[in-house]
Parts: C-alpha cells; sequence; structure tokens
C-alpha cells in the first residue's frame, strides 16, 4: 500500500525484486487497486500469469 497523498494518474508500475535465481520466486499474478479514501479499493488492472522473469531482472514495469 502507497499513499500518494493526493489523487494521481499513474501511467507504469516497476515491480523490483533481488532474488538472484530469477522466476523461482517471482511475483506470478499481479494485480494493481486504487483507492480515493484508503478503504475502499477498486481494481485498476490485472496481471496474471508473468513467467517472463528471468536470472538477473531486477525490475519489470508494467502499463496501466
Amino acid at each position: 500500500r502507497y499513499d500518494l497523498g493526493t489523487p494521481t494518474a499513474i501511467a507504469q508500475v516497476a515491480m523490483c525484486f533481488n532474488q538472484p535465481n530469477g522466476s523461482g520466486r517471482s511475483p506470478k499474478d499481479l494485480r494493481i487497486e486504487g483507492s480515493n479514501d484508503g478503504t475502499t479499493f477498486t481494481t485498476v488492472k490485472e496481471f496474471p500469469g508473468n513467467t517472463s522473469w528471468t536470472t538477473g531482472s531486477v525490475f519489470k514495469l508494467f502499463d496501466l
């Protein structure tokens, strides 16, 4: 959860990890949610089935 303080348009999310062996510990399914009040959240976009993480990948960009 990250509070931007005011309503803000987001175009991309970068998912970072620091595991040395890539896809074995990387997230496969990702869901981005948003809220205007910090209580009620709605799904902005889902990214299911991410299997393209590779050894040495530091981050992956997800376009919203």
